[in-house]
């Protein structure tokens, strides 16, 4: 479990909140999501590793067709801590050995270098379909184009 403090506790929680209502609207299934207990939404199943060697529990899981989504929230005290680059590593390899799975880093806008400076350390390439997501006011926003990453398919 990621130590946080109490305001980004609070972040942390809105923005899985707002993700989960995100993709309902959007039609995505089977939507689960940590750390919100007594919701409607489950907790995600934890997933095996690529290497089948340990599981690990996204922040937030969904489906559409045939495509698996996972998702990891962080905030500004959580996006540089050891246990991060750990899910960021075992998530995005997971979606890189698996037909139709997708490994998304969640942020609020203002970790938007850090997140793709974490991508980066961990050597994890454009179009290997892992990609982030930014929080702002207005809405949820992929990162540009110009660094390589899209939007949820």
């Amino acid at each position: 479990m990621t130590f946080r403090l109490p305001e980004t506790s609070i972040e942390h929680e809105a923005m899985i909140r707002r993700l989960a209502e995100d993709l309902r609207r959007k039609g995505y299934e089977e939507i689960r999501a940590a750390h919100q207990a007594g919701d409607e939404w489950p907790v995600p199943e934890p997933v095996l590793t690529a290497a089948g060697l340990h599981t690990i529990r996204p922040a937030l899981a969904a489906r559409r067709g045939s495509a698996r989504l996972f998702f990891e929230v962080e905030t500004i005290d959580s996006i540089t801590s050891r246990q991060t680059c750990r899910e960021v590593e075992i998530l995005s390899e997971l979606a890189r050995s698996r037909e139709n799975h997708f490994f998304y880093l969640v942020v609020p806008d203002s970790c938007r270098h850090l997140s793709l400076f974490l991508l980066r350390k961990l050597n994890v390439a454009p179009g290997e379909r892992t990609f982030i997501l930014y929080m702002t006011p207005e809405g949820i926003e992929p990162s540009p184009a110009d660094f390589g990453y899209s939007s949820l398919p």
